[in-house]
This record gives structure tokens, C-alpha cells and sequence, in this order.
């Protein structure tokens, strides 16, 4: 009995110890590799500097890295020219749909905390990451995890370039039509959802003024680009009674547009993704507030304008509606 008991406490340790390897070696086949090509020595130089999975070290790693981790030039030139004959250059060959799914395609899911907790929780933003905020922002160190992330970012932005030409071939394909934005009566009072990034907003005097809306339009899109920090993204619901800005990320509503309060719907003059609407704030007081949107398209910031007068519309309909259901009959 106490040998069995000794036997299973034994195995339970090598098993405990086993798993913890296994957490910080990811890929078995990058040690594998290096035991083929006979440079297992240089696993923990490696795996210090992010050059952990045989799938993404062809195409990050140059021999200037190999000089500055000392490793000797026999060594170097076997190791570069097993990379170059054994491991594929890897590439983002299809879009994913968010940012944890991209970090899971390049085996980085450990920094999901971090791109999140910086409100980066759309492609669009992780596009906009330059080398520098690796470090700055996001407090990522090893070199190589750095070099995949950045690799991986131009093939995106390759992929959404390639998916803008391929758009542009589309609209001329179909001809300058316009897109029908006609949204049903119970779509509308249930709610529909748009994405936008939200700019800003500026007190304006007087909404039947339509060139100092524009102007105001025009304004924060200027102050936007020479601020360091993101514009921030919303789900923006637009219902029969009411707009909401919604948390991307929590899904909590942050503000509410009466949309009886909204006096003027327009996009910017210049740039097509920009659009505005007026919001009376306070009707006491008279103040209105121009607030300034982008959406991620053309079709789309037109589609969110008109799905606004169309609610206004369905809005009106179902107050008159209500009010002539609860008129009293003469006798």
C-alpha cells in the first residue's frame, strides 16, 4: 500500500511538471525542429526573444537578430539556412472577423487582455498600430512576438486594400446605382444596428443653419487626427423612439438620442464616411449640440442617415396612431 501510494505521488509530480513545460513550450515541433537540424542548444535563446513556433519565424527573423542574441557564425549560417529550406514563410492568406480571432490565427491569444483593455476591438484600429506602440502601449517585449504581430498586420492591410479595389469594381459594375436603404416599419421599432466612431461633438446655434453644421463636421474631423488617442466605437441603435450609442465591448448603452430631439441629419461635406445630426439638449435653454459620426463606408454613413428620417417617420406615425386610439368618442 505505501508503495502504491508512494508510485502515484511520484507520477502525480512528473505529471505536474510535464504540464507546466508543455504550457510554456506551445509547439512540440519547434523543439523537434531544432533536434532535426541538430541546434537544440539554441531553444531558450529562441524562445526568450519570441521565435516560439516553427509556423512564424521564416519571414520575422534576419541574421542581424542571430548577431545580437550571440550566437556564433557556424551556428547562425546553419541555423539561417534551415529556415530558409524547412520552414514556410508565413502570410494571413483571409481576413478574420475579430481581433481575438486574429490573435488565435498567429498563436498570440496571451495578448488579448492587453488590445482589448486599449479599446483595440476592431480591425480597424489594429491596422493602425505602428512597431512603436508594441512596446509603449502594450508592453510587449520579445522581438519576435513583435515581428509576427507587425508581419501580420501589413497582410491585413494588404487583404482590406484588396477588398476596396474589389468594392470599387463592384460599384462600377453595377453602375452608380444606389443602394436601396428602405428598412421595414417593425425592423425600425425593434431597433437596427450600426457600427460608427464617434468624434465629438460642438454647440451650434441654430440647426437650419446647414453650413455651420457642415462646419462643425469639418472641425472634428480636423481636431480628430491631431489627437494621439482613437476616436471611440459605438454600436449605434436606431429605433422609432430613440438612438442609443452602445458599448462595443460591454454592450451597455452609453448615451440616448430622443429622436424627437433630433432637428437635422446630414453627412459631411468632402468626406462621404462623415455624417452629423443636432440634437436639442436642452429645449429650455435652447442648446443644441452638432455631434459628428464616421461610418466604416460610403453606403453605410448614407444608409444610417436615412434609417434615421425613416424612424423619425415611423415615430411620428405610431404617436399619431396612439393619440387617435386614446381620443375620446363624442356620443
Amino acid at each position: 500500500l505505501y508503495t502504491i501510494k508512494f508510485e502515484f505521488q511520484i507520477m502525480t509530480e512528473k505529471w505536474e511538471v510535464l504540464a507546466d513545460l508543455s504550457f510554456i513550450h506551445e509547439d512540440n515541433s519547434f523543439e523537434e525542429w531544432l533536434v532535426q537540424i541538430g541546434l537544440e542548444e539554441l531553444r531558450d535563446v529562441l524562445e526568450a526573444h519570441g521565435w516560439d513556433n516553427v509556423d512564424f519565424i521564416n519571414g520575422t527573423i534576419q541574421k542581424i537578430d542571430l548577431q545580437n542574441m550571440a550566437i556564433r557564425d557556424k551556428t547562425k549560417k546553419a541555423l539561417m539556412s534551415s529556415i530558409d529550406e524547412d520552414l514556410a514563410d508565413f502570410h494571413n492568406n483571409s481576413l478574420p472577423g475579430t481581433v481575438e480571432e486574429w490573435l488565435d490565427t498567429i498563436h498570440l491569444s496571451r495578448y488579448l487582455n492587453r488590445f482589448l483593455s486599449n479599446r483595440i476591438c476592431s480591425l480597424n484600429r489594429v491596422v493602425r498600430i505602428v512597431e512603436s506602440d508594441l512596446t509603449k502601449v502594450f508592453d510587449i517585449h520579445p522581438i519576435g512576438h513583435r515581428r509576427r504581430i507587425m508581419k501580420s498586420i501589413r497582410d491585413i492591410k494588404n487583404l482590406l486594400q484588396l477588398d476596396e479595389e474589389n468594392e470599387k469594381k463592384r460599384r462600377v459594375s453595377i453602375t452608380q446605382k444606389r443602394v436601396v436603404w428602405k428598412r421595414s416599419e417593425n425592423d425600425i421599432r425593434k431597433g437596427i444596428f450600426y457600427w460608427v466612431c464617434y468624434f465629438g461633438c460642438d454647440k451650434v446655434e441654430s440647426s437650419d443653419n446647414s453650413e455651420e453644421v457642415r462646419r462643425i463636421c469639418t472641425k472634428q474631423q480636423n481636431k480628430a487626427r491631431k489627437e494621439i488617442k482613437f476616436p471611440t466605437e459605438f454600436n449605434m441603435k436606431i429605433s422609432s423612439t430613440k438612438v442609443d450609442l452602445i458599448d462595443r465591448l460591454t454592450l451597455g448603452t452609453i448615451q440616448t438620442f430622443r429622436l424627437k430631439d433630433i432637428s437635422f441629419v446630414s453627412r459631411a461635406k468632402g468626406n462621404p464616411l462623415f455624417f452629423c445630426f443636432v440634437y436639442n439638449a436642452d429645449r429650455s435653454k435652447g442648446l443644441k449640440m452638432c455631434h459628428v459620426f464616421k461610418a466604416q463606408t460610403r453606403d453605410a454613413a448614407y444608409g444610417t442617415c436615412s434609417t434615421i428620417a425613416q424612424a423619425f417617420d415611423v415615430g411620428y406615425t405610431d404617436e399619431r396612431a396612439l393619440s387617435e386610439d386614446n381620443e375620446e368618442i363624442p356620443p
